[in-house]
C-alpha cells in the first residue's frame, strides 16, 4: 500500500466514508421516525424507481427529488424537510483528512470523483468553510468531478476516462481511493492502482496521519 502511494504520480479520492465520514442510516431512521405508514415498503418503492441515481447524474433536480420523496410518504413529510433528513447522512470531517488532501496536492496531481447531489454538496463545501476557513471542496484538488454536474456516476468507466484524458494521466501512476468494491474494480479494469477502504482502514492509516 505504501509503494503503491509513493509511486502515484496522480491520486483520485472519493467523497463520501472516504473524505467525510457519512451514516445513510440516520436517513433512513429520520424517516422512518417522521412518518406513520409501512416506510419500508415506501423505501423499497424509491430504491427500485432509481431516484437516488437520477438525481446523482441530475436526471431530476433537487425539487423535484424533495418533492418525489414527500409525495411518495403522502405528504407527511415537506419537502423541505425531506431535505433536512436527506442531509443527516453527512457527519464530519476531521481534520487530519483535510492535512492529508493539502500536503497530498503539493506533493501529487489530486482529483476529487464523487458520486454526489447539489443538495450534499452545499452543505458540505459550507461546512469546509466554517470549519477549516477553505471555501470549499475546490480548493483541496487540482480539479473536482461531481456526478450530478457530469451527467455520469460511478462505475460507469467514462467518468474514470474522463479524468485520464483531460489530464492526459497514465493509469499505472494513478492511484484511486474509495469505499466501494465495485467502483474499485471499474477502475482496476482500465489500469488504474486503487486502495479499496474498508473495514477500519481510513485516510488516516494509509497516509500514517
Amino acid at each position: 500500500m505504501k509503494q503503491r502511494i509513493e509511486y502515484a504520480k496522480n491520486i483520485i479520492f472519493d467523497l463520501g466514508a472516504v473524505i467525510i465520514n457519512i451514516s445513510p442510516n440516520e436517513v433512513v431512521n429520520a424517516f422512518k421516525s417522521s412518518y406513520s405508514g409501512d416506510f419500508d415498503t415506501k423505501y423499497q418503492q424509491l430504491l427500485a424507481s432509481g431516484i437516488f441515481e437520477d438525481y446523482e447524474i441530475e436526471k431530476i433536480n433537487s425539487y423535484q427529488f424533495r418533492t418525489i420523496i414527500s409525495d411518495t410518504l403522502d405528504r407527511q413529510i415537506t419537502p423541505d424537510e425531506v431535505e433536512i433528513i436527506w442531509n443527516k447522512m453527512l457527519l464530519d470531517i476531521p481534520r487530519e483528512r483535510i492535512e492529508i488532501l493539502k500536503k497530498q496536492r503539493e506533493l501529487k496531481n489530486t482529483y476529487l470523483c464523487s458520486n454526489t447531489n447539489e443538495i450534499h454538496i452545499e452543505v458540505i463545501n459550507q461546512y469546509i468553510l466554517n470549519k477549516f476557513s477553505i471555501n470549499g471542496l475546490d480548493p483541496l484538488f487540482h480539479r473536482t468531478y461531481l456526478s450530478y454536474k457530469l451527467g455520469l456516476r460511478k462505475p460507469n468507466p467514462e467518468i474514470f476516462e474522463l479524468i485520464l484524458s483531460n489530464h492526459k494521466l497514465i493509469p499505472s501512476e494513478t492511484l484511486f481511493i474509495d469505499d466501494s468494491a465495485e467502483h474499485i474494480e471499474a477502475a482496476n479494469k482500465l489500469g488504474i492502482q486503487t486502495i479499496h477502504l474498508c473495514g477500519d482502514l481510513t485516510l488516516e492509516k494509509i497516509f500514517n496521519v
